[in-house]
């Protein structure tokens, strides 16, 4: 019970921050090239890693949700924000964070096996072992 709802409590918090990083109404100031998409990337990555913890979704599933999301808020933040731009490099810094997740995600259900499908933290297919002779 406490761990489920530390979960919900770690993605809300993890969602308003990457929320407010991507629609403040400057942009941050990163000391190295192209920090920004290392951030773009990161944020999408846990972001990514923590909604099966929460949502008990496949893999497909979560990685639209996420990309759509990632290209969503790219465009919104040209349109709505006047100090902010689009950029379609960090809408890729998007994808790939996503990407990577989901990514790792799979890997890990296959290395586990199908006891370890059933748990909330992986995304479960819609097909059973049956279904693939």
């Amino acid at each position: 019970m406490f761990k489920t709802w530390l979960i919900r409590v770690v993605f809300l918090l993890l969602s308003l921050a990457v929320t407010y990083a991507y629609f403040r109404p400057r942009p941050w100031h990163f000391s190295i090239a192209d920090g920004d998409k290392y951030a773009h990337a990161s944020a999408f990555f846990l972001l990514t890693l923590v909604i099966p913890l929460v949502l008990r979704w496949a893999a497909l599933r979560l990685w639209l949700l996420m990309v759509l999301v990632g290209v969503v808020a790219e465009f919104m933040q040209g349109v709505l924000l006047p100090h902010r731009s689009f950029s379609y490099y960090d809408m890729a810094a998007n994808v790939l964070g996503v990407s990577l997740a989901v990514g790792g995600i799979m890997v890990v259900r296959r290395l586990c096996g199908s006891a370890e499908r059933k748990s909330p933290a992986l995304p479960v297919s819609h097909h059973s072992s049956q279904d693939k002779r």
